[in-house]
């Protein structure tokens, strides 16, 4: 699978070359996607949301580690106070451990399901922004470089339009108030 991803990306590269050396035009251009995304200003908002939940449910799991642990000083340290029965400690112990494994699983669930409701928007919103920006500037073809498929060995800094749409992107709040910077050079 992974050689026919990167045959696909090699032969989508040669293609690209054999067009530009055939149409002076043609204009290629690389984006390092998950660094424009990490760059902009929605997903600094969408991390501090995540992290927002992540520090509440696994504030709950805390909580519960902390009665194990204490259920279990008691069982090794001391002994179970008087009146209660080393069996019924050893069976809280016990359902401590499996709550705590089954809310871990829980909480994994429920914060990828979170993870991806607010990436989605901002990756779909970069996208967006990559698309206007090659048809304002006339590109005829973008390369992702941060998708591993795309078996990308150098690229010429004057293609690489990263830098330009990270600036946008410290400029403006949205990509419809950006404007376009630098272009890279056409091929």
């Amino acid at each position: 699978m992974v050689s026919r991803l990167w045959i696909s990306g090699a032969v989508l590269l040669l293609s690209a070359a054999a067009l530009s050396a055939q149409d002076a035009a043609f204009k290629l251009g690389v984006v390092h996607i998950e660094e424009v995304v990490e760059g902009s200003p929605d997903f600094r908002r969408a991390s501090e949301e995540w992290a927002a939940v992540l520090e509440e449910r696994t504030g709950e799991i805390q909580q519960r580690q902390l009665q194990l642990r204490d259920a279990e000083r008691l069982l090794v340290g001391e002994g179970p106070p008087e009146g209660v029965d080393r069996s019924a400690l050893i069976d809280r112990i016990d359902r401590l451990r499996i709550e705590i494994e089954r809310m871990s699983a829980d909480v994994q669930q429920e914060l990828d399901i979170v993870r991806r409701g607010l990436l989605e928007p901002v990756v779909a919103s970069v996208r967006a922004l990559v698309a206007d920006y090659a048809e304002e500037n006339g590109f005829d073809l973008i390369l992702d470089t941060s998708a591993p498929e795309i078996a990308l060995a150098l690229a010429v800094r004057d293609i690489d339009i990263t830098d330009a749409l990270l600036a946008i992107l410290e400029t403006a709040e949205t990509p419809e108030e950006s404007a376009p910077t630098d272009t890279p050079l056409e091929r």
